[in-house]
């Protein structure tokens, strides 16, 4: 008995092509999102604007609106510039679109799988960059991640390179794509296990609050979960040979920006609200520690019953010169957006 059959190559990649066109949109708008806080974020802090964070944040715009590009290009051309063969009326005969989509040497093919690597690397890049800060620059921490973001760099690149060459995506390419998937897979799971890990054991250590902790290990997680289910779903259609990995391949590229604006904007965001808080209860305090000590000097006023010239002197911390400690609010933004970048 037959099996069933998949779905046609020129029917999932358009799909993923209408899929990605969505993902983009969300991309941009947090996009604009995440560098609206980090200009916010340097003018605050009376610093410069272009640092690492700065350099991720444009190098994937430009990675993933290029894929983005490229794959509406080859869209053009299998479904519009493309002809059919009228000689060929077997059933069986591959259509226009199908024959441009599987022509592996394909310039624009090639590029967008090398798009897709630096828009990766980048991605991983900053998961282990973030990993880095977290464990106080510690680079024994990063080992692991960081050989695995190379291994991922070479794998990446012997793919294109067997692209170029007209190999079949499931002929020898194959060992090399699935090494790639898995490296970025592991690469992605390493590095937030190991600052979700950290976060726990500072809160632990520091007795932060149960209310705004869960906040910061919210952020972490959801980004690895939701990154590591597409990678999951592209690298087992990718092992049972289904061209469903086309969808995932689409979706995932968009997805690395969305995470990582998305962890931007959300930590900037927590941050200005710890701040503000942390400036209502100072100013709260200031102002009872006042009120308490002028009843004070009143009741003792009160108690001499003499017509004698009180001074009444009234003591106020002052927490702009006075000595002070690290809040604990500031917990969250000072790991997950270091000051010094």
């Amino acid at each position: 008995m037959a099996g069933i059959p998949g779905p046609r190559i020129d029917a999932t990649q358009l799909a993923a092509l209408v899929v990605q066109t969505l993902l983009n949109g969300v991309f941009l708008v947090l996009w604009v999102q995440c560098m609206d806080s980090l200009v916010k974020r340097s003018q605050q802090q009376s610093e410069r604007l272009f640092k690492p964070l700065s350099f991720i944040a444009i190098l994937l715009l430009l990675t993933i609106i290029g894929h983005w590009m490229l794959d509406c290009a080859r869209a053009f051309e299998a479904f519009v510039f493309a002809q059919d063969h009228s000689d060929c009326h077997a059933t069986s005969c591959p259509n226009a679109a199908t024959i441009v989509y599987s022509d592996n040497s394909d310039p624009k093919f090639v590029a967008n799988s090398a798009l897709y690597v630096v828009t990766t690397l980048a991605g991983d890049s900053f998961m282990v960059y973030r990993l880095f800060i977290v464990w106080s620059r510690n680079w024994w921490i990063i080992i692991l991640p960081l050989s695995l973001i190379v291994g991922l760099a070479v794998t990446g690149s012997v793919t294109t390179y067997h692209f170029s060459q007209a190999t079949p995506i499931f002929g020898a390419a194959s060992g090399w794509i699935t090494a790639s998937f898995v490296m970025t897979l592991l690469a992605n799971l390493s590095s937030t296990s190991l600052i979700a890990l950290r976060i726990w054991m500072t809160s632990r250590r520091l007795n932060l609050q149960s209310s705004r902790m869960p906040k910061v290990v919210e952020i972490v997680v959801e980004s690895a979960a939701l990154y590591s289910c597409c990678l999951l779903i592209t690298l087992v259609s990718y092992a049972s040979h289904s061209n469903i990995q086309f969808v995932g391949v689409s979706v995932n590229s968009p997805m690395v920006g969305i995470i990582f604006c998305m962890i931007i904007s959300r930590t900037h965001h927590l941050s200005s609200e710890h701040l503000s808080s942390a400036s209502h209860d100072t100013s709260g305090a200031i102002r009872h520690k006042s009120h308490q000590k002028f009843r004070s000097n009143q009741y003792q006023m009160n108690k001499l019953q003499s017509p004698l010239a009180i001074k009444v002197t009234t003591e106020v911390d002052d927490p702009v010169h006075g000595q002070s400690t690290p809040k604990v609010s500031d917990f969250p933004s000072m790991y997950l957006i270091p000051d010094k970048i």
